[in-house]
């Protein structure tokens, strides 16, 4: 192919990527908040309500639901201040998710560039763009307002590797090299900041580094140790605010066997994408509970290893996918705890980083002519599939009934249709969805809290009582259940063990004014004849 003819594929290949995007996932602007976190980091965020510059500024010396990552909630505030609002005051919806849009959009090009980069034909890189843009394990990511972490992580990592690989060019001169690692670093610095998962960046580094362009090990390791460090840090940082308390204790074996567990599913999610929701419910019980079940998927996630292991020689690019892939799903394997995973080791949104290597599987197979008719068949079937299950994002009645049909288990679904249930005074129906939750899982602090918090509302106190005293048994570094209990316990007139539990929620967080005033008011009462 001459090179004339090249270069006008390169623009033709970035509007064509651009049309396939939109054409999938433009259902995202009409989609809805959902109550999966989209109401404490967004719309009813006291950060955004009104936004300021010092309450945005709060994040950086600050977690949100235990979450080290300002550089979001900044790019979340500046959103907030300049979108419409609902008649009653609300944020509007649609920005976030047109935000969601370009951003996945933004992902999708730099992947597109980042193959051209190592060496891909334009046609070639542009099917394995397409794939990573379209296929439906993307969808939650883009589909969730609060998924745009995930994506403004990636983007930042994936610029990052590009002026990474770049600034190794030798024919540059010493000062562009370095001036472009810095530049590269910062970037990297900047995806950290977005979502503490990037750590995954360096090992999908050294994956390209050392089986696709074959630097000197050396050299690599030299060149990504600082952002080994980094990454170090932020694992840190994020272990330190994630207690992860109510994962249930698995051995070092029993670790292995979840993380290979995990690799199989998505494996298998991969190459069926069916039934997807965002709460397999598939959590380090599950696995232990599910033997039969997660040996096959171990096995075949050992099947994988084994084979990038076996082509890392001959078939190093292929080798090299394979590696990327697992590389982007590792801070999420259960190897080391975090806070989701007593729900669920395995959902969508974990998989959007590691499919950059499913990306280079697929552009070594748009090589070949058989490889491109397969592509162009699974394309135009994921991206019905993408489109559909965008659509079921749509609000959280939709989306969390759709959840119950995959995992009749689900504690998120059974949890934000009771919370949606008592919004609207259908108060037996979000017991009895709590007292199922309780069911699945008798120490889920959350249904517990939220359990007591409608018996406190319907004036049930001693059931009250008894829901945040297994509330704070479950998770005693809670402030507001702590609080939640000594106001339960007043108005039983147990006013002693009230002043404990406001004292405690005090220490645990001295700004916080409600337990203070709580505690005052309890006391001046008590002194009155």
């Amino acid at each position: 192919m001459n090179a004339p003819r090249q270069r006008l594929h390169l623009p033709v290949a970035i509007l064509v990527l651009l049309g396939i995007v939109l054409g999938t996932y433009w259902p995202v602007l009409r989609n809805q908040f959902v109550d999966f976190d989209d109401q404490t980091e967004i719309y009813q965020n006291p950060d955004f309500n009104p936004v300021t510059a010092r309450r945005v500024a709060w994040n950086w010396s600050h977690t949100r639901m235990t979450l080290y990552m300002p550089l979001t909630y900044t790019v979340w505030g500046g959103v907030a201040a300049i979108s419409p609002r609902e008649a009653h005051g609300t944020l509007t919806a649609w920005p976030f998710h047109a935000l969601n849009l370009a951003l996945h959009a933004a992902c999708v090009l730099l992947v597109f560039l980042l193959l051209r980069q190592l060496g891909m034909t334009t046609i070639s890189a542009a099917f394995g763009a397409a794939v990573f843009a379209v296929h439906p394990m993307q969808t939650e990511a883009i589909a969730w307002a609060s998924g745009m972490y995930t994506l403004l992580g990636a983007a930042l990592a994936l610029g990052a590797m590009i002026v990474y690989l770049r600034s190794g060019d030798g024919s540059r001169s010493r000062a562009s090299r370095v001036a472009l690692y810095a530049l590269a670093t910062a970037m990297y610095v900047a995806a950290l900041l977005s979502k503490a998962a990037m750590a995954a960046t360096p090992l999908v580094a050294i994956a390209i580094d050392l089986l696709v362009l074959r630097r000197r090990p050396r050299r690599t390791i030299i060149a990504m140790l600082p952002w080994i460090i980094l990454s170090l840090v932020a694992a840190f940082v994020a272990r330190s605010f994630q207690s992860a308390a109510q994962v249930a204790h698995v051995s070092l074996p029993g670790r292995a066997l979840v993380a290979l567990d995990a690799i199989g599913f998505y494996v298998g999610k991969l190459l069926w994408p069916a039934q997807l929701a965002p709460d397999y419910g598939r959590n380090p019980n599950w696995v232990m509970h599910h033997l039969a079940s997660a040996a096959i998927a171990a096995v075949g996630a050992l099947v994988l290893l084994l084979l990038a292991i076996s082509l890392a020689k001959r078939g190093r690019w292929w080798s090299a996918g394979i590696f990327i892939f697992v590389a982007g799903l590792s801070p999420y394997l259960g190897l080391v705890p975090f806070d989701f995973q007593p729900v669920t080791t395995v959902a969508d949104r974990y998989a959007y980083f590691g499919i950059i290597g499913v990306a280079l599987l697929a552009a070594l197979a748009a090589r070949w002519r058989s490889g491109r008719i397969l592509l162009v068949a699974a394309l135009l079937i994921w991206s019905m599939l993408s489109w559909r299950q965008a659509d079921r994002w749509h609000d959280s009645q939709r989306l969390f009934e759709h959840t119950l049909s995959v995992n009749p288990d689900s504690i998120v679904a059974q949890t934000v249709l009771a919370f949606e249930a008592r919004r609207d005074g259908r108060f037996n129906e979000a017991e009895q969805r709590y007292l199922r939750v309780l069911q699945i899982w008798p120490d889920d602090a959350a249904a517990l809290f939220n359990l007591g918090n409608l018996y406190l509302a319907t004036n049930r106190l001693p059931q009250a009582v008894e829901m945040f005293d297994r509330a704070t048994r479950a998770l005693p570094s809670n402030a507001q259940m702590h609080n939640n209990y000594g106001v339960a316990l007043a108005r039983l007139g147990d006013r002693a063990a009230a002043a404990r539990q406001f004292q405690a929620a005090i220490d645990l967080n001295p700004d916080w004014p409600d337990p203070r005033r709580s505690l005052a008011k309890l006391r001046s009462t008590s002194t009155q004849p």
